[in-house]
């Protein structure tokens, strides 16, 4: 035997065994097998969060998703590969074979039907996709997934003297939310229309739905598409008939149900130029390469509808045409020809804004490439003299909706001395954020006070319009509260996939807010709580990061138990909620 045909073996003897994950995929009305559904999938070379210790716990503040106990080793999603595609047989079952270990993340589709993530209940409307965890050889049996048939919505789209408009972007849109709570409207199906002013959605989920129609400026799959011919001459309308999210009627999307008769009539809006240039004063020479891109400042529907050819590099001038009236960030992107090296970090891309608001044409808009600025600072905790056993780890980022379109740097950890320095931080408005123990990861402190001069950064932005002057001062609490306790059902059972959020009275203090998105055997532990007062509410079914809505956590403000963090350990039983009202 050659030494090719030995190494061939011995790799083979040392290649994992394959894996499978079998289940089935039902009518959610009837219980019918649904032959021919499409089981799609993805598989992460790394696993999930994986935390030390009993359960996941899980925070937020200022959109950064932390873990409690600080120090609790996360893995992230990262390079997600495609498996390949199965399909159901004639009695709804399908297999997916020689699986590599790792965790998968499954969904199916069928026509007719709305797509589905796998969930441990797939019943639920609000239920959590969940992961499969395949290790060698395993196989994963009894995935079960309950299909509900799509609905469909049709209707017609008008202009002012009754004429059919052709290419009218319609959408169905639901309310989501980010994790720092900043609520977005998502698109669940779009279409557009034909040449007698029709449209119908096919397949959509069943829910409660914003239904809007505007001029169509992007490329829509399946649907002709003429770039010269674009002009929002008509602006974004909600059904029945308004600009205005909140005057707006939501619609009711039934399984196998067609909303038909939900017609727009659309009506011209005025359309303007808004013109400018770029200057960078750094090198003194005009950008060759910058790509400009305007974006409405709405927080809900805000969405960038042009960019790139908006640039003159000869003069650094733009232009952008078709513009409707309304609030705008105007923003001038150089992107980085750098090419780091294996342990370098790559540049923030230098980025230029401006602030607009259109009523019309609008000339002289300058957008200044300014130097990226550092902040340094320091950490200590409240009765230590030294942090040498302090760990720490202080990140910024866009305290708004338009400064989302912007980078931002890394996080930074501290030094011996507990200082620190964050480098690469573009003009605009920021969070900071930040967890740490002191001397292990069950020394768990609290954010006491962050300050930058007289600014209190726990409640007011950190502003970034030039070099920063002052040290941020970052103090811990130590010591703080423990709340624990067991979550359980209607049934008394105690529930592996309950929700609960501590949410604290103070409702502008973000970095206070806590949540835990499973309960091993209906059990969750906050540590590190800050002294307070705060209301603790679990749900089985809730959209994820909605508590942030003082609307939607009104409607549950009743069922939140209510206690006091003075430094003595808090145990409580709760009930879930079971419905989730908003929907």
């Amino acid at each position: 035997m050659t030494s090719t045909a030995i190494a061939a073996i011995l790799a083979a003897l040392l290649q994992p065994a394959k894996g499978s994950i079998q289940g089935t995929v039902v009518d959610s009305v009837t219980n019918r097998p649904i032959a021919g559904a499409q089981i799609t999938g993805t598989r992460t070379p790394s696993p999930p969060i994986v935390p030390r210790g009993a359960g996941a716990v899980l925070g937020v503040a200022g959109g950064t998703i932390t873990v409690d106990p600080p120090g609790t080793t996360i893995t992230q999603f990262v390079h997600a590969a495609e498996i390949t595609p199965v399909r159901t047989n004639a009695a709804g079952r399908f297999v997916l074979r020689d699986l590599e270990p790792g965790a998968y993340m499954l969904r199916a589709s069928a026509k007719g039907y709305a797509q589905q993530e796998y969930s441990a209940r797939p019943d639920a409307p609000n239920a959590l996709p969940r992961q499969i965890n395949l290790s060698a050889g395993q196989a994963v049996k009894d995935v079960a997934f309950r299909l509900l048939p799509g609905g469909t919505v049709s209707g017609r789209i008008t202009g002012s003297s009754g004429e059919p408009l052709v290419n009218i972007e319609v959408s169905v849109l639901r309310s989501a939310y980010q994790p720092d709570g900043r609520k977005t409207l998502q698109q669940s199906g779009v279409t557009v229309t034909n040449d007698r002013g029709e449209y119908r959605l096919l397949w959509i989920t069943p829910g409660r739905y914003y239904l809007s129609a505007a001029s169509s400026n992007r490329p829509i799959p399946g649907a002709p598409f003429d770039l010269a011919a674009i002009r929002n001459k008509y602006p974004r309308t909600f059904y029945p008939s308004t600009r205005n999210l909140s005057a707006a009627s939501q619609i009711d999307v039934l399984p196998a149900m067609e909303l038909s008769g939900t017609d727009f009539r659309l009506d011209e809006q005025p359309i303007y130029r808004v013109r400018g240039r770029v200057i960078d004063p750094s090198s003194g020479q005009i950008p060759r390469n910058a790509s400009i891109s305007i974006a409405s400042r709405d927080s809900v529907t805000g969405s960038v509808f042009s960019s790139g050819s908006a640039y003159n590099p000869p003069d650094g001038t733009f232009e952008l045409r078709d513009v409707p009236s309304g609030s705008y960030v105007i923003s001038a992107l150089l992107p980085s020809n750098f090419r780091p090296e294996a342990a370098q970090a790559h540049p923030t891309p230098r980025m230029a804004t401006a602030l607009v608001d259109v009523q019309d044409d609008v000339d002289g808009v300058v957008l200044q490439f300014v130097p990226a600025v550092s902040i340094s600072g320091r950490v200590r905790v409240e009765d230590e003299a030294s942090t040498e056993n302090v760990r720490a780890n202080i990140s910024v980022r866009p305290a708004s909706q338009e400064g989302a379109l912007e980078s931002f740097p890394p996080p930074a950890s501290t030094n011996a001395d507990g200082t620190f320095t964050i480098n690469g931080i573009a003009p605009g408005e920021y969070r900071i954020t930040t967890s740490a123990f002191f001397g292990s990861p069950q020394g768990g402190l609290y954010v006491k006070e962050l300050r930058l001069g007289s600014t209190d950064l726990l409640t007011h932005p950190l502003v970034v319009d030039g070099p920063i002057s002052g040290s941020v001062e970052i103090v811990y609490g130590k010591n703080g509260t423990q709340i624990s306790g067991t979550v359980r059902g209607h049934s008394q059972q105690f529930l592996d996939e309950a929700q609960v959020v501590l949410v604290p009275d103070q409702r502008d203090r973000q970095d206070l807010y806590k949540f835990i998105i499973k309960t091993p055997n209906g059990r969750f532990t906050f540590r590190s709580v800050p002294p307070g007062s705060y209301k603790l509410f679990a749900w089985e079914g809730i959209e994820l990061f909605s508590w942030f809505d003082p609307e939607v956590l009104a409607q549950y403000e009743t069922q939140g138990v209510s206690t006091t963090v003075n430094g003595t350990n808090v145990i409580l039983d709760l009930k879930a909620i079971a419905e989730n009202l908003t929907r």
